[in-house]
């Protein structure tokens, strides 16, 4: 619901940031990854690009294993 209101952007600023950290927060779970892992395909194709594009900034990968983070 929030990915639409945003898309049609019926959403006030801080309200949507407001919501991102949400998105961004529970992804953190470990739970929430696996749930993507197996039900994400089912989501809108534009939803599912938000979502991967959290988790790639987060330097995780699906299914709750933390990604190697690049040696700087």
């Amino acid at each position: 619901m929030f990915h639409s209101l945003k898309a049609a952007g019926a959403l006030q600023k801080d309200y949507e940031k407001s919501c991102e950290r949400d998105l961004r927060d529970m992804f953190e779970k470990a739970n929430m990854r696996r749930h993507w892992k197996k039900y994400g395909k089912f989501y809108p194709t534009s939803f599912q690009t938000a979502i991967d594009a959290i988790l790639h900034e987060a330097g995780q990968k699906l299914g709750g294993e933390r990604a190697e983070k690049p040696k700087r």
